[in-house]
């Protein structure tokens, strides 16, 4: 198989992040590149999820960006005002 080379163009920062990531489990960036490349010629696909944001996701997303919404400190939290939320709405409508 003939070689070629090829050129990426990343963040200096990124790039010094992951290559010392990489060098904790004895990759490269260049190894790291070429496996993923392999994982989406056998997969047919990207070996992760990418999703186009809905219009809900981009609204929340830019709201944040305004410096509104809630921040939250952890999941845990996060979860417990969605969970008293839903119970707040809940009795609200008069479910049970």
């Amino acid at each position: 198989m003939a070689a070629m080379s090829r050129t990426v163009v990343v963040d200096e920062e990124l790039d010094r992040e992951a290559s010392k990531i990489l060098a904790g489990i004895g990759l490269s960036v260049d190894d790291a590149i070429r496996r993923l490349l392999l994982q989406v010629v056998h997969d047919q696909c990207l070996p992760f999820a990418m999703h186009v944001p809905n219009a809900e996701t981009i609204a929340a997303m830019e709201e944040l960006e305004r410096g509104e919404g809630r921040p939250y400190s952890s999941l845990e939290e996060l979860f417990r005002d969605m969970r008293d939320q839903d119970c707040r709405s809940s009795s609200q409508r008069g479910d049970s």
